[in-house]
């Protein structure tokens, strides 16, 4: 039977908490390179230290502080997330309303990251139905740099634009869309070294 402490009520800070503690980096460049708890994708980690730097600068070095921000400022870019999705998408504007206020669409919004990447997806999505295909692109790399799920898009991604610009700039926009994560990996290597680098990545 699972333990009180494993009850996830509405207010849920765990992961919170685990970004707070992952963040740490940013504040300490001093640390040894072997007590650096990362856990994330670098792109992420990236993420999680900004948000460390403001709350810092608005609320104070605490967790509890960096909560409140982290909720904050996940519940303004939901709000303009789902005023965007609304603007773009007209004819079916209230089924997209009811799959952005589910409980669980809430729910992850707010206590967890995934909000990122999923914006990042959706993005990816409308420049390319837009015909705005490199900048898609590139945004479909920030998604698969925030967390890899996005990978999965990638063949998709080459079908699409093959199809409809020719094989050469399918590939140049694979590599567009694998830019963000290999230039994050990269910038992480130089600070925190291969192993804490790869460790997100089961290495």
């Amino acid at each position: 039977m699972l333990g009180s402490e494993h009850i996830r009520f509405f207010y849920d800070s765990f992961d919170i908490g685990i970004y707070f503690r992952e963040s740490g980096w940013i504040l300490a460049s001093a640390l040894p390179r072997s007590e650096l708890p990362f856990g994330y994708p670098p792109l992420a980690q990236l993420l999680f230290g900004t948000m460390r730097l403001v709350a810092n600068g608005v609320l104070g070095p605490s967790e509890s502080a960096f909560a409140r921000v982290w909720v904050g400022i996940a519940a303004a870019l939901l709000v303009l997330a789902v005023a965007w999705t609304l603007w773009v998408t007209p004819s079916t504007r209230w089924r997209s309303l009811a799959v952005w206020v589910t409980p669980a669409a809430l729910y992850f919004a707010l206590y967890r990251f995934d909000l990122f990447p999923a914006i990042a997806t959706l993005a990816a999505y409308y420049l390319i139905r837009e015909n705005r295909l490199l900048a898609g692109s590139l945004v479909l790399g920030l998604a698969i740099a925030l967390k890899g799920y996005a990978l999965y898009l990638l063949p998709a991604l080459y079908y699409y634009i093959a199809a409809n610009r020719g094989h050469k700039a399918a590939i140049s926009a694979l590599l567009l869309a694998i830019a963000p994560l290999f230039a994050s990996v990269a910038g992480f290597l130089v600070f925190a070294g291969v192993e804490e680098t790869l460790k997100p990545f089961g290495a």
